[in-house]
């Protein structure tokens, strides 16, 4: 169970890398577009929208869903299962609910960009806004499928605890 654990850590690791990686260039570039000057407001209010969401998707990822694979070690499976079982709930729990703190912001933001860039015409603008929501469900889903992988991870857990 030990190697289950730190296995499913380092995969936290990077996906939390790669996702703040993301979420880091999202900022950098809606951030720029509000120096440099949206094309109207609604576009400038989902750049602001969509630059907050990327904080708080990093805040979540590194606050609420870090895992360091040293904390395994510190703390084996075998002597501290319920905390182990309580940290994997709550992980897929956050996970399941990626749609709110995650697609939601940022989608929001990305829709309002697109629908206050005047100059597009509005049927390619539409587009792109259906395009983004649909990203987002994809997105979503990821982390539903993510969070379904942590739950198996706590109830083998669960079970190897039950055993011993």
């Amino acid at each position: 169970m030990d190697e289950r654990l730190t296995e499913f850590a380092r995969q936290t690791q990077k996906r939390n890398a790669s996702e703040s990686a993301l979420a880091g260039l999202i900022f950098v570039l809606f951030v720029f577009e509000l120096i440099t000057g949206p094309d109207t407001l609604l576009a400038g209010l989902g750049y602001l929208i969509g630059a907050v969401a990327a904080v708080i998707v990093v805040a979540v990822l590194w606050g609420l869903l870090a895992v360091n694979p040293a904390e395994v070690t510190r703390q084996p499976p075998a002597e501290f299962a319920q905390e182990w079982q309580s940290r994997l709930t709550r992980q897929a729990r956050i996970l399941r609910m990626a749609w709110l703190w995650y697609v939601l912001p940022l989608d929001a933001g990305v829709v309002l960009i697109i629908l206050g860039h005047t100059g597009v015409d509005m049927f390619l603008r539409t587009g792109l806004a259906i395009i983004a929501v649909l990203g987002g469900i994809w997105v979503a889903r990821v982390h539903i499928r993510t969070a379904e992988s942590v739950e198996r991870l706590r109830d083998n857990l669960a079970q190897s605890a039950s055993r011993e």
